[in-house]
């Protein structure tokens, strides 16, 4: 690479230095890239999903958007126990060893049967027996880089992150019964210690701590508007895997969801490797002037 660099005035080892630096940026960048590939994916699945109950056949993916109510009974949300239609909630915890970043531990959907009301229609959207998942070793390092985009929850995270509830519990702070219940029912080993020194209140003071975990919900009530995507049934939808189409619960409606999707991959898959090899060109040139 220095020789490369220090070659200066000849054309084929400026262009040889620019294009090896490339690569470089290229690899280094690579999971944003990738995540940038998978939310293209996902962009191109979602554009063909059947918009309309009536064009699909039982089995296809369908969006349904309307407001939402319990066609049984409600259910309380995990952390304030609040009664609601649907609950979505994850728990994560910080991590500041390469970097910082929210280590996922598990997500999850509460909710009974449900029914979307489109004008007139009311559609059964079944299946939503309080999924869950615990995140594996694996998952929880996808989810860190951002490319757990495809996952079986993954809009959970979505929606979490555009708004509701959050709370943090330091590991020096006592959790309260609810909180110590849900860790127990997701298997999650929270860590946990008496006290800092004086560099570490310090430290804490100025920045969240090491193995803080945080806790968010997002809680739908009966008639808040509701966009499912799923697989129809006979009488509604089900919100299960739909050939390679993941289901989804989202606040927006799917024509926002798309806009966003294009804007996220094109920037990500587009224009990161764009500035990559603009700026590498810049350095080959000034080696070669």
């Amino acid at each position: 690479m220095y020789t490369l660099l220090s070659s200066g005035n000849s054309p084929v080892g400026s262009i040889a230095a620019a294009s090896l630096l490339f690569l470089v940026f290229l690899a280094i960048g690579s999971p944003v890239v990738y995540a940038g590939w998978e939310q293209r994916r996902q962009y191109h699945e979602l554009s063909a999903v059947h918009t309309s109950l009536d064009d699909a056949t039982p089995g296809e993916a369908v969006v349904v958007s309307g407001t939402v109510s319990s066609r049984s009974q409600t259910v309380d949300s995990p952390y304030r126990s609040q009664s609601c239609a649907l609950a979505l909630w994850d728990t994560a915890r910080l991590s500041r060893g390469q970097g910082t970043q929210w280590i996922l531990e598990a997500s999850g959907v509460t909710a009974g049967e449900l029914l979307v009301t489109v004008d007139t229609e009311h559609v059964s959207v079944t299946g939503l027996p309080r999924q869950r998942r615990v995140a594996t070793t694996s998952q929880k390092l996808r989810s860190a880089l951002g490319l757990d985009g495809n996952s079986e929850l993954a809009f959970v995270d979505t929606e979490l992150s555009r708004s509701g509830f959050e709370r943090q519990f330091t590991p020096t702070e006592a959790l309260t019964d609810s909180y110590r219940a849900h860790n127990r029912d997701i298997g999650f080993d929270r860590p946990t210690r008496d006290s800092y020194d004086t560099v570490g209140r310090l430290l804490t003071g100025l920045l969240t701590p090491h193995n803080t975990v945080r806790y968010r919900e997002l809680t739908f009530q009966n008639g808040d508007e509701i966009t499912v995507v799923g697989k129809k049934t006979d009488d509604g939808i089900s919100f299960t895997e739909a050939g390679a189409t993941q289901p989804i619960i989202s606040s927006e409606q799917l024509p926002s969801r798309l806009g966003r999707y294009r804007r996220g991959y094109t920037l990500r898959l587009y224009g990161l490797p764009m500035c990559f090899l603009l700026f590498s060109a810049l350095i080959g040139y000034t080696l070669f002037i």
